[in-house]
Order: C-alpha cells, then structure tokens, then sequence
C-alpha cells in the first residue's frame, strides 16, 4: 500500500491512476483503522480470556462454598431436627418427674396426716398409760395399807389367844375349885365348863381367823408383787410410749421437711418446663429457618452452576476470538502502509 501511481498523460489513464491512487489511500487508511482496532480487539480478548478464567475459577469456588453450606445447613437441620425431638423426650422425662413428684407429695401430705394422727393416739395412749400407773400405785398403797390393817388383826387375835388361854386355864382352876366343893359347886362346875367350852370354841375361832389373815398376806405380798410388776411394765410402756412419740415427731419434721422439698422440686419442674418450651420454639424456629436456608442454599447452588456453565462457555468463547483476533492481525500484517 505504499506504491503511488504517477502519470504525466492527461488521457483517461490520468483518470484511472487517480482513482487506483485514492483507492489505495482509503484501503491503506482502512488497513490502518482495522491494524488498530485489531489490537484494541486483540487486548481487550485477552482481559477478556483471563478475566473470564479468573471469574471461572471463582465461581467454581463459590460454587463449592454454596454446596459446602448446603451441606452444612442440611446437618445444622437435621440436628435441630433431632435436637427438637430430644427436647421433646426430655418434656416427657420432664412430665414423668412432675407427676412422679406431685404423687410423692401427696404420699408425704398423706404420711404427715397419718402420722399426726398416731402422734394424737400415742400421747393418748401414753395418758391412759400414765393414769394406769397412777391407778396402780394407789391399788399397791391400799394393799400395802390392808396389809397393815391385816398385821393390826393379827396382832388383835393373838390378844384374843391370849385371852381364851387365860379364860381355859380360869375355867379349869374354877371346875377344880368346883369339885372340891362338892354337891354346893356343881353349878358353878356346869358354867365353869360352859366357859371352857367357849374359851375353847374362841381359841379355834381364833386361829381360823389368824390362817386366814396369813393367807390374806401372802395374797397381799402376791398382789404387792404382781402390781410392782404391773407399775414396771406400765412405767416401761410409758417410756416407749414416750419414745415412740418422740420418734414419730421426728418423723412428722422429716416428713414436713420432705412435703417441703416436693414442692420447691415442683416448682424449679414447673420454671424447667417454662424453660423448656421457649428452648423447644427456638429450636423449631431454628429447624425451621435453617430448612429454608438449606432450600436457598440449593437454588443457590444450582444457580452459580448455571453461572459457572455461562461462565466456562464464555471463556471458550473467549478463547476463540482471541484466536480468530490473532489470526486477523495476522492476516493484516501482509499489507504495508506508509506509518509502519
């Protein structure tokens, strides 16, 4: 493009030299615009051709980044999932122990009503035992006082021994005195005898009545023993009674203080069970956002899978007008220009 046509004729040939000089001038100036544009082409395929492989590389990134977080999301669900249905057993563990719990309350409300109660018949029991006793020691001071009285009518029929013995040996002395004197003391004889006859009769009264105040105090001493046992066992009985009343008095404290604990238990169940539920909601709340999540991350994923797809054709395409750019440009170095 660098030859000019000069001619000296003025002919029709003068004419045509003009016409190939300035067609040559407008093809070189063309080459020159199209040199230039090619190489404008040329860079800016090349930006293109590395632009759209970085762009594909980090859109494969994204792309495992996406699948990775769906993964993740559909594990984060499926473990909120079994995390709700843990909550879920756990509120019925929770139910379990609420209802387990209200009826030990009332075992233990029952047991301390019970146990009022048997505190109410021991402390009456342990009154009339109390009295007992007290009955008992006065029947052992009325038998220790009969056995006095007893020992005073000993005493008295030994006076009365005493007495019919001296009345016999009067009696026997008064017959003797009777007899001497014969025909004038038979009378006195007759009564002399009559009154050792009674003399006699009080002497065996006498003794009957003395074995019968010694069999009344041996049974005295038997009853005396047998009441001192009584008082030992009844004293005995009042102690356990005592005993027992102070155990059952303990138990009623342990009892009050374990109704006590039942309920502080049934409330921190009842606040559990508050807690619990707004856990349980929150939970399925997360379940719930993180399912969505999951579903966004897949239309995601498949979305920058498209992406990538458009991505990776355009860099073929890329690739080839970068080629076909080179091949023009080289196509065009063939023709020279006046600049070059």
């Amino acid at each position: 493009m660098t030859v000019k046509f000069d001619t000296k004729r003025r002919d029709e040939f003068k004419e045509l030299a003009k016409g190939i000089s300035d067609m040559m001038q407008h093809m070189s100036n063309l080459i020159g615009q199209v040199q230039a544009v090619t190489g404008t082409v040329s860079n800016s395929v090349k930006h293109l051709s590395t632009t759209s492989g970085e762009l594909l590389t980090a859109t494969k990134g994204i792309t495992e980044t996406i699948d990775d977080m769906g993964s993740g999301m559909v594990h984060q669900a499926e473990d909120a999932q079994n995390c709700a249905m843990q909550m879920s057993g756990l509120s019925e563990h929770i139910n379990q122990l609420y209802e387990n719990t209200n009826e030990n309350e009332k075992i233990a409300d029952y047991t301390q009503e019970v146990t009022n109660n048997g505190i109410q018949i021991i402390e009456e029991l342990n009154e009339k035992s109390k009295a007992t006793s007290e009955v008992t020691q006065d029947v052992i001071r009325k038998i220790q006082e009969f056995e006095v009285q007893s020992k005073k009518i000993e005493g008295f029929v030994n006076i009365i021994n005493e007495i019919a013995s001296q009345t016999n040996l009067l009696s026997l002395n008064a017959s003797i005195e009777a007899a001497r004197a014969g025909e004038a003391g038979r009378g006195f004889a007759v009564v002399a005898e009559e009154i050792r006859k009674l003399a006699d009769q009080s002497m065996e009264a006498a003794n009957q009545i003395q074995n019968t105040v010694k069999d009344i105090t041996e049974q005295n001493k038997e009853a005396v023993s047998t009441a001192g046992k009584a008082e030992e066992i009844v004293s005995s009985q009042t102690e356990a009674l005592t005993r027992t009343i102070n155990v059952f008095k303990k138990i009623n404290l342990h009892v009050n203080s374990l109704a006590d604990n039942f309920k502080d238990i049934i409330e921190r169940l009842k606040t559990i069970e508050t807690v619990k539920e707004g856990a349980l909601t929150s939970i399925q709340n997360i379940s719930a956002v993180t399912q969505q999540t999951a579903a966004s991350s897949e239309e995601m994923n498949a979305t920058a899978i498209l992406q990538m797809e458009a991505v990776e054709q355009l860099s073929k395409s890329a690739n080839i007008l970068e080629n076909d750019a080179k091949k023009l440009v080289e196509a065009i170095k063939i023709f020279k220009i006046k600049n070059q």
